[in-house]
């Protein structure tokens, strides 16, 4: 699980926007967070990003260009488990009942939610027959109800 601090999340969603970046061209997005670092500064962020196997440097040119190796989908994932772990303990029903009673969601974005919600309940309702109905033939099976050869779902 990769940890990232908020001067390296800037670095990444700037590779994760423009893939195939120089250091000069970092600092120059980076002022669209209203950022203005060194080049002492981007340096070491860049650095300390391929050292934990984020980022990638083709030193094959000059200037260097850096690529982002690991996805946006990868990171956000990990530093959403350790915000979930350390906040809430763990209990998606604490989280759930924090977040919704913010009334920081409009209608459309609770809508938008349930939809997301039925679907995954849809999946793992589906994954879970498809289990129980797994461990059924393999009973018979061993029960010696069914040929081994006969086996159909």
């Amino acid at each position: 699980m990769i940890k990232l601090t908020d001067s390296e999340w800037v670095i990444m969603k700037i590779l994760w926007n423009n893939p195939d970046c120089s250091q000069s061209t970092i600092s120059i997005a980076a002022i669209n967070y209203n950022i203005n670092w060194s080049r002492n500064t981007v340096h070491t962020l860049l650095n300390r990003l391929i050292n934990k196997k984020a980022v990638e440097a083709d030193k094959t040119v000059k200037p260097y260009i850096y690529f982002a190796v690991i996805k946006w989908e990868e990171c956000s994932m990990s530093e959403t488990t350790i915000f979930f772990n350390r906040v809430f303990d763990d209990s998606i029903t604490k989280m759930f009942s924090t977040v919704l009673s913010s009334q920081m969601f409009t209608k459309d974005d609770l809508y938008i939610i349930k939809r997301i919600a039925d679907r995954y309940y849809a999946k793992a309702c589906y994954e879970m027959r498809k289990k129980l109905k797994s461990k059924e033939l393999y009973q018979k099976r061993k029960n010696g109800l069914l040929k081994k050869n006969i086996l159909q779902l």
